[in-house]
């Protein structure tokens, strides 16, 4: 009988046992920070992760800097920004005074309702700073905006004068004063 003689080795590790690195430390501390921030923390990782949705950006503009493009849009320095929550007459919307010769830059023959509705808010503004907090865009993509003109809301004065609808009912109060009052619109045909 013949002897095989074999040759056992050592065994192999397969899982090397590795050396603490800071991986590990790392890692756990990323994630405390982030739970951290998950509890109230987040202001401080703005700036990491850059600028949060819930911030609201302003718009301001001195009296030389706004101008009115109609009934319900203003122009800051380069910037479109519509008046949320109302619409204003388009151009070519006529309108007729009821009952009166004149109203304002209205004659009884009839008008262009938005030439009115853009005079209307140039008056709101009054020579004065302007400031808007933009909401968002409206479907033609121009931002929206809660505007002021000095202690003046401008949103809610446009449609409490009569020169706009409300589109929401955060101001259907103001129309429905303006229409019992007969200002602006609701003193016409349109």
């Amino acid at each position: 009988m013949r002897e095989q003689t074999v040759a056992i080795q050592p065994r192999r590790r397969i899982f090397r046992r590795s050396r603490p690195s800071g991986k590990g430390l790392r890692s756990a501390f990323l994630f405390f920070l982030l739970v951290a921030m998950g509890a109230g923390g987040v202001d401080v990782a703005a700036g990491w992760v850059g600028p949060m949705h819930s911030e609201i950006i302003q718009l301001s503009a001195r009296p030389g800097a706004v101008a009115v493009v109609d009934g319900d849009t203003l122009r800051l320095q380069d910037q479109v920004v519509r008046l949320a929550g109302l619409r204003a007459p388009s151009r070519g919307d006529t309108c007729k005074a009821i009952g009166k010769p004149a109203l304002g830059n209205l004659s009884a023959g009839g008008s262009d309702c938005a030439d009115a509705a853009a005079a209307s808010l140039s008056r709101l503004l009054a020579d004065q700073t302007v400031q808007c907090n933009l909401l968002g865009e409206d479907p033609m993509g121009r931002a929206t905006a809660r505007c002021t003109a000095g202690n003046l809301e401008l949103n809610r004065a446009v449609v409490e004068s009569g020169w706009a609808r409300a589109e929401s009912g955060e101001y259907a109060a103001a129309e429905n004063d303006a229409r019992a009052s007969h200002r602006g619109l609701w003193a016409t045909t349109y």
